[in-house]
């Protein structure tokens, strides 16, 4: 299932972006019903927004109105605003391996896609699992996501429990890969 970022979800987000092949640090933060206080390479604004649609967006900020629209595109977005249009795509995602359902993995150390809460341990410490077998279940703007072992082997450590809010980068489980297996 595809993760669909929404801005009514948002709590406080940090993100690294290339936009146009410029680098920016963002952060994003839930002010109120309809506000989001947004800082871009530290310059910080208030912003109100409506959704219309999942790809389009209403927002309002220093005194203008502004529709802002989304197309998924290859390896990130285009953001379609005042008639430019912006590829963005996260930073950090760039150069790491992913495994099917497009999570994170990194050796046998297993991360979460976005900042979460776990919801449910589906494994545990010298549990022997195979290769797409759930780990962990995590919840993320309203949906659901099992993590799930990208090669057979034996769990190392599980390293969060039920309720733990997790970020992306953080190990939550290590396994140790089966040598004789050709995951």
């Amino acid at each position: 299932m595809e993760h669909t970022w929404r801005l009514e979800d948002i709590l406080t987000v940090d993100y690294k972006l290339k936009v146009n092949d410029r680098d920016f640090s963002a952060t994003a933060e839930k002010c109120d019903g309809d506000r989001l206080r947004v800082s871009i390479n530290g310059v910080e604004k208030i912003i109100a927004w409506k959704r219309i649609s999942d790809a389009h967006i209403f927002l309002g900020a220093d005194g203008e109105d502004q529709n802002l629209y989304i197309e998924k595109t290859g390896g990130g977005k285009t953001i379609h605003l005042n008639g430019i249009q912006y590829f963005i795509k996260d930073a950090r995602d760039e150069g790491m391996k992913k495994h099917p359902g497009g999570l994170k993995e990194t050796g046998g150390k297993v991360t979460p896609p976005m900042p979460s809460v776990v919801v449910r341990i589906l494994a545990a410490a010298g549990a022997r699992v195979e290769k797409g077998e759930g780990l962990i279940v995590l919840t993320a703007m309203k949906l659901e996501t099992t993590l799930t072992a990208p090669f057979s082997g034996t769990v190392l450590s599980v390293n969060v429990q039920a309720g733990d809010r997790v970020m992306p980068g953080q190990v939550l489980v290590e396994i140790d890969r089966d040598k004789n297996t050709g995951d």
